[in-house]
């Protein structure tokens, strides 16, 4: 049989008694062994070839080889006494080869049975060598240092030893070893072997054998164990709460403990981690507590117009406990962190600098989403507007008469007449400040609308003629500069000045997804092809590509080849690099195109002048600032002095 290191014959008992590291053949192998002719399959191969009669020599040989062996261990019987007197001859126990089948023994094995452990494995003879096992069933064998004693058979061991040799120096170089080895010390037989094998050994004894490194003491130093550092993950994930109305893309929030920052809000909440130092990290976690917090007190009070005292002092916890730890919110080191997120900058108007020291804000104290201090009684309308707008931002005409108990509704809108206007979109009235502000060209076309369905409708009469009147004044088609390309003209009207300039039908769109004009021609002339041409050296740029580059405000990239040298190879090999002559050309071809633009508007009728003039007016010169007078607030106990601006009374 082989085992990997391992070739020749053996008998079944030998075969059932070998083990390696404790385990036997069977159980690795998985087949029980038996005789040749008890394999029915075997029958037809064997067919009487193998008789006792051509087997008698072999088993004479192996009759004279057993009584020699017996020899020898009667003589050596007395030096096994003197050495040790717990361990015992052990017999030798053969089975007869089956019919048929020669013998032929390759090693025979002896027990030396010392103290009976049954975790330990009893030592046994190989090859005429004491193989030792440890409480691992791992093979421990010490030779004598007068000779050494083999397993191999003498003509399989120098292969074998140069394998052994190759491996040794590998381990050895790789295996740190300590300078001393404790050796051990056992009570053994000295290892009987045939007079073949002993031949064998005597020549050999200095070479290396399986079992060298063995006793070596390759107990490896302690080594430090190397810092492992986690593998922060940075992958966005989805947002798991429902954002809250203060939150913008790029608010810092925390999720399951992890600090980070939202993106697309409006579509997909997503979660980005942020990997930063830990006590980055900490403050953070802090500073998203007081803004949450803050937030929560501030809705809460402007929904419910009640003060929530438990939220409040919740806040002024949050941030005593902040700043006696990191300082101030617009401390340097605080609000570079706190800028990180979208909404900071406000969270900083929560202190307020007075003398060089940062105190806390009015919320801290107070509800500033409401007066506490309500008005019961007003002295006139304007008054009762202030007071609506102080509460609740808007005007409120209920609001409005219950302060105002002895004038009706309609009363108070004659006297508020040109500070409040109707405004159908929001079925109420907005104060002028408001109302006349924005685009009152497309808030007066709504309103005009609206009115063909509510005639009698005197409000919003009123609305609709003072937002004519604030229309800005209109700028004539003389003072516009028009230029070749710009996405409010009409694609038509560049198709008009294309046929008319290149005198060939040409057709013009334009498609606002992409942003890019595309023309259409179905016959094209010698304008097109030769007069508003270019040439390269690679492709041709007729008119429609200079036409198209003129409305994009581009100017194509002409490229031309060149030899070059390589520096590495130091062959010659051919690039494109930039035409600049072809590009300065096309350049000034669609300059011409441009302005032939301009000069083809000076001599479109008046009619269409007017047109292309409204259009502009209507579409960007409609807009109108809010003019907040602040005639109908009034500010009590205001100190004047604490004012930088001298003038703000």
């Amino acid at each position: 049989m082989g085992y990997g290191w391992e070739l020749g014959n053996m008998s079944l008992d030998e075969m059932q008694e070998v083990k390696v590291h404790g385990l036997g053949i069977e159980r690795d192998l998985y087949f029980t062994p038996c005789k040749l002719h008890e394999i029915e399959e075997l029958e037809d191969l064997v067919q009487g070839q193998f008789t006792k009669e051509k087997v008698q020599i072999e088993e004479a040989i192996a009759e004279e080889i057993k009584e020699e062996i017996k020899e020898e261990i009667k003589e050596d019987t007395k030096e096994q006494e003197e050495v040790s007197t717990n361990i015992r001859e052990t017999s030798i126990s053969e089975e007869s080869a089956p019919e048929g089948v020669p013998t032929l023994t390759l090693f025979h094995q002896y027990e030396e049975k010392a103290e009976k452990r049954p975790d330990v494995e009893a030592p046994r003879e190989m090859n005429g060598q004491t193989v030792y096992f440890d409480d691992d069933h791992h093979p421990i064998v010490e030779s004598n240092n007068d000779q050494e004693y083999l397993l191999f058979a003498p003509e399989e061991y120098t292969l074998w030893t140069q394998e052994v040799e190759r491996v040794s120096a590998e381990l050895k170089a790789n295996t740190p070893k300590k300078a001393t080895a404790k050796t051990q010390t056992k009570s053994k037989t000295r290892p009987q072997t045939t007079a073949k094998s002993r031949k064998a050994t005597q020549s050999t004894t200095s070479e290396p054998s399986l079992f060298d490194f063995v006793n070596e003491d390759t107990t490896l130093k302690p080594q430090p164990i190397a810092e492992v550092k986690q593998i922060f993950d940075a992958n966005p994930r989805p947002f798991l709460s429902a954002p809250d109305s203060h939150l913008r893309d790029g608010s810092i929030v925390v999720q399951k403990g992890q600090v980070g920052y939202l993106s697309d809000l409006k579509q997909q909440p997503t979660f980005h981690p942020m990997d930063l130092p830990l006590t980055q990290i900490t403050r953070l976690k802090a500073y998203v507590e007081i803004r949450e917090c803050y937030h929560r007190l501030y809705d809460y009070e402007a929904t419910n117009h009640a003060e929530d005292k438990e939220e409040r002092e919740k806040l002024n916890r949050l941030y005593d406990n902040f700043v006696a730890r990191w300082g101030a919110l617009n401390k340097k080191a605080n609000t570079d962190l706190i800028k990180m997120d979208a909404t900071g900058v406000e969270m900083l108007f929560l202190e307020r600098s007075e003398q060089g020291k940062y105190t806390k804000a009015d919320i801290f104290d107070h509800p500033t989403a409401f007066s506490t201090s309500e008005l019961t009684i007003a002295s006139d309308p304007l008054e009762a507007l202030g007071a609506s707008l102080n509460k609740y931002g808007s005007v409120e005409l209920g609001y409005m008469s219950s302060l105002l108990p002895e004038m009706e509704e309609g009363d108070i809108i004659s006297a508020l007449e040109g500070r409040i206007y109707y405004n159908p979109a929001i079925e109420g009235y907005e104060v002028a400040d408001k109302f006349i502000s924005g685009n009152v060209v497309e808030k007066a076309e709504r309103i005009s609308s609206w009115l063909l369905d509510h005639p009698d409708h005197e409000e919003a009469q009123q609305s609709l003629a003072a937002l004519i009147a604030a229309k800005p004044t209109p700028i004539p088609f003389a003072e516009l500069d028009f230029n070749l390309g710009e996405r409010w003209i009409p694609a038509g009207v560049y198709g008009q000045f294309a046929t008319e300039f290149f005198d060939t039908d040409l057709r013009v769109g334009y498609h606002p997804n992409m942003d890019e004009y595309t023309i259409g021609c179905d016959h094209k002339n010698g304008n097109i092809l030769h007069k508003y041409a270019v040439q390269g050296e690679f492709r041709k740029y007729d008119g429609l590509h200079l036409l198209k580059h003129a409305l994009h405000n581009t100017i194509p990239d002409i490229s031309k080849s060149k030899e070059v040298i390589d520096p590495i190879t130091g062959e010659e090999r051919t690039i494109k690099v930039r035409d600049g002559e072809k590009i300065q050309q096309a350049n000034s071809k669609i300059e011409e195109i441009r302005q032939g633009f301009v000069d083809w508007l000076g001599r479109r009728p008046d009619s269409f002048k007017e047109q292309l003039a409204h259009r502009y007016n209507e579409l960007f010169n409609c807009f109108v600032r809010p003019n907040f007078d602040g005639g109908h607030q009034s500010f009590p106990n205001l100190r004047s002095q604490t004012i930088r601006y001298s003038r703000l009374i």
